[in-house]
């Protein structure tokens, strides 16, 4: 009797490590079937809110497939009995499969708010002010900065090419740019080189260094035009300058423009680009702007060498003289002669384009353009290069009003329906391709205004906006932009923890906790809804310090969204999923949301 007890006891020591073994297996596979079931959930959220371009969401679905043939891989070899170490790896390469593409699903869906930051700001800023603005721009939900680095044909960057911004030359060694990268990299920002590509001169820049700097001379149109300004028999090309039919410049803008036509001009244009694309191989994207001509009639660029070029291109006018005047030009000459200058701009898009992609293989190469209705007035085709591919993202100008003296603006119903207009019209004429950040003028209509507008964007399901521009964006409009980005963070891990906690839900020792978990969560949410509510306070101020706080609403939302938070990190302590990519960046969202509020 004795004996046998023994024997079960060995028998039972035998038995309980494989037991354990078995359970430890069984909770390995749940945990690949969540993984699996939070992949696909993620995956239809994304593209659901519209975050996600087309591409994107094919390229997603892709992998996903890919992930799921490893599924179903392990699946086979868990019903052929094969070793448990055959069973190991399949599990850990479908696991492997579903947490990359986990990642890069919770990566694409982020709302891409972008904004300019404009030349005025960087020059008031200097040396760590412009890093400071850079984190205030992050509270303020700001992913993505397009930094002036030229303006009327000076730097403001470390340029070969450029002259440096007078207002820069008392930082002998500052480069604004560089600060901007390092800066916004650090904060999981992204930065692009905002280029005003044939605008080489600024009238009223010009006017306002000779009053800044009234013992130095400045060039009348500029650095650059200065030296390539006239042109000789030795040198046809010599005068780079876009002008009249009458040799005049161009009068009714205060920019003058590079003849894109001529082909010295429009390899400096290209030459500068490329440099900012060689020099900063950190960069995230290079933007076109002034990418155009400006203002259009027929007269512009009448000159005997663009029409040297345009009868090569149009033979059938070979016998024709150069017209002395625009009204000469009518009927099939006139839409060949207009669709020429479209031919200039498209294939300064597309050679350049390649060239810097060819440096930079990820670099984002965006364009700020004009709505629809303003396309054939400046020459500026951009659905063919979105469409070719020339460019992954467009930053349209679609500000209402559009008139530049109105200020503080109420949105009307009128100005509604321009901005969606002008959407739909974008969309249709771009066939939905590349990536579309409406633009919005944050100075044209008031804080509440501006926030219809965001609205708007989020409703017809587009990625996000770009904001023109950091000069003009004062703190009660930085507030409402602080208090969209706590609601917007605190909604997006709300909806990132239904999906990834669904399986802790369901586990009998986990539900008290997670009850528990949920309740503080839907209080964190009320309090945040509460505080957004409110108008912001306080004298206006046209810089990025906080407002004063004036009541205790904000440091209530605030201790509740931590409270959110450290009940999250004891729900997950030591369990399996806390390591994985969804808490990470359930973890990051909280705390944007507690930096924002």
């Amino acid at each position: 009797m004795l004996e046998n007890r023994r024997e079960d006891k060995l028998n039972g020591a035998d038995v309980e490590p494989q037991i354990i073994a078995f359970h430890e297996q069984l909770a390995e596979e749940q945990r690949l079937y969540n993984l699996r079931e939070s992949t696909k959930d993620a995956l239809h959220l994304a593209r659901r809110s519209g975050s996600l371009s087309a591409s994107e969401v094919k390229e997603l679905k892709s992998d996903l497939k890919s992930a799921n043939a490893l599924f179903k891989e392990y699946e086979r070899i868990k019903r052929n009995g094969e070793p448990s170490i055959s069973q190991g790896i399949g599990n850990l390469r479908a696991q492997k499969a579903y947490e990359t593409l986990a990642e890069r699903i919770i990566e694409g869906s982020e709302e891409n708010r972008a904004i300019w930051l404009d030349r005025k700001d960087i020059v008031s800023s200097g040396p760590e002010e412009l890093s400071k603005k850079i984190l205030a721009l992050k509270k303020a939900g700001i992913t993505t900065i397009y930094i002036e680095c030229d303006n009327g044909g000076y730097a403001l960057y470390d340029s070969k090419l450029l002259k440096k911004n007078p207002d820069l030359e008392k930082w002998s060694t500052w480069d604004p740019l560089r600060e901007a990268i390092d800066t916004a990299h650090a904060n999981n920002m992204k930065v692009e080189a905002w280029t005003k590509v044939f605008a080489v001169c600024n009238r009223a820049l010009d006017e306002q260094f000779k009053t800044n700097y009234p013992n130095r001379k400045f060039p009348p149109a500029g650095p650059v035009l200065e030296e390539h300004n006239q042109a000789t028999p030795d040198n046809p090309y010599g005068d780079w300058a876009l002008r009249m039919y009458d040799g005049r410049l161009p009068e009714r803008t205060h920019d003058v423009f590079l003849d894109p036509a001529n082909p010295q001009a429009s390899k400096f244009a290209q030459d500068m680009l490329l440099e900012i694309a060689e020099r900063y191989p950190d960069i995230d994207g290079i933007q076109y702007d002034y990418i155009r001509y400006p203002f259009h009639n027929e007269g512009m660029g009448l000159n005997h060498n663009n029409w040297k070029q345009f009868q090569a291109i149009y033979p059938q006018y070979k016998n024709t003289a150069l017209p002395s005047l625009p009204s000469e030009i009518r009927g099939q000459m006139l839409r060949d002669w207009n669709e020429w200058k479209n031919k200039q701009i498209d294939d300064f898009v597309l050679d350049t384009s390649n060239k810097m992609r060819a440096l930079n293989p990820k670099l984002d190469v965006s364009a700020a353009v004009y709505p629809c209705d303003l396309n054939d007035t400046v020459r500026q085709q951009w659905s063919r290069w979105i469409k070719n591919g020339s460019v992954d993202t467009l930053n349209p100008m679609t500000y209402v009003p559009h008139d530049v003296t109105s200020r503080d603006a109420e949105f009307t119903p009128a100005f509604e329906r321009k901005f969606k207009s002008d959407i739909k019209e974008i969309r249709h004429e771009s066939n939905d391709k590349g990536v579309l950040l409406p633009g919005i003028m944050v100075s044209r209509v008031n804080p509440k205004g501006m926030m219809r507008e965001i609205e708007i964007v989020r409703e017809l399901k587009l990625p996000g906006e770009t904001l023109f521009a950091t000069s003009v964006l004062d703190s009660r409009r930085l507030r409402e932009l602080e208090l969209d980005q706590a609601r917007r963070a605190f909604k997006d891990f709300e909806n990132l923890s239904r999906i990834a906690l669904k399986s802790i839900a369901n586990e009998p020792k986990m539900q008290m906790e997670f009850k528990q978990y949920e309740q503080e969560v839907q209080v964190a949410a009320k309090s945040i809804e509460l505080l957004a509510k409110q108008e912001p306070g306080g004298k206006i101020r046209p810089d990025f310090r906080r407002l004063p706080n004036t009541d205790s609403n904000r440091g209530s939302a605030i201790e509740r969204v931590r409270s959110v938070k450290n009940k999250l990190d004891g729900l997950l302590d030591q369990h399996p999923i806390s390591k994985s990519a969804w808490t990470k960046r359930m973890s990051q969202l909280l705390t944007q949301s507690v930096e924002s509020l």
